[in-house]
């Protein structure tokens, strides 16, 4: 009986031991897993800061288009320079600005029509 024991105990440090290396291993793995996890949160990060940055830009460069092509209509409306894309472009313009108007007209004719 003595010797089962011993025998018994024997198996459990043996099974102690590799449960204890197999733990040891796992934290190592979960160590591994967690920095490979955090840099690439920081990289989802870092690109999406640079794809909010881009955003703002394109908003800055178009409002930019928009200012420049304003300024456009503005010199051909006056005759200060002269170009046929640019002068059917600034005709359409005119047309939608007329469409403009004629809408808010309306508006204000129903708004009257109602007191």
């Amino acid at each position: 009986m003595e010797m089962e024991r011993e025998e018994a105990k024997g198996k459990v440090r043996k099974l102690w031991g590799e449960t204890r290396e197999s733990l040891a291993k796992l934290g190592k793995e979960a160590v591994t897993v967690a920095k490979k996890g955090k840099e690439e949160a920081m990289r989802a990060a870092k690109i999406g800061k640079l794809r909010l940055e881009i955003v703002g830009i394109n908003r800055k460069k178009d409002e930019k288009f928009k200012d420049m092509g304003l300024r456009a209509h503005e010199l051909l409306s006056k005759g200060e320079i002269e170009d046929a894309e640019l002068k059917g472009l600034s005709k359409k313009v005119e047309k939608l600005l007329v469409q403009l108007k004629n809408k808010e007209t309306e508006i204000e004719k129903i708004r009257k029509a109602k007191g």
